[in-house]
């Protein structure tokens, strides 16, 4: 078997970099490349994925207008960066806003 003289190469070191470099070499360990190939090309998680395409339901269900994709790109945004969005001050940002005096600005 091909991954048994692998598996003593895992024991032994200490760096699993030099394990993943002898099987980047096809000629090696040819199986094991393949599944190192497999390995790395799965995403980490899919929950990540589930998670935007939830928020891009949630946010076209709420506007089932007929809404550009630059407008929907700026409201998957803000959905996504929660996190970000919850540590801005709203309070800072309505009194920006209200000293402007030409209040329509051209985004990105």
């Amino acid at each position: 078997h091909e991954f048994q003289p692998m598996k003593s190469k895992i024991i032994e070191s200490d760096n699993i970099a030099n394990v993943l470099i002898t099987i980047r070499t096809p000629d090696v360990y040819p199986r094991a490349h393949k599944v190192l190939q497999y390995v790395l090309a799965i995403p980490i998680s899919m929950a990540s994925n589930e998670r935007l395409f939830s928020k891009l339901k949630i946010v076209k269900n709420y506007l089932r207008t007929n809404m550009s994709d630059q407008r929907l790109f700026y409201l998957m945004l803000c959905a996504i960066e929660k996190d970000y969005r919850d540590e801005l001050n709203l309070y800072d940002l309505a009194k920006y806003w209200a000293k402007m005096k030409d209040r329509r600005i051209e985004l990105p």
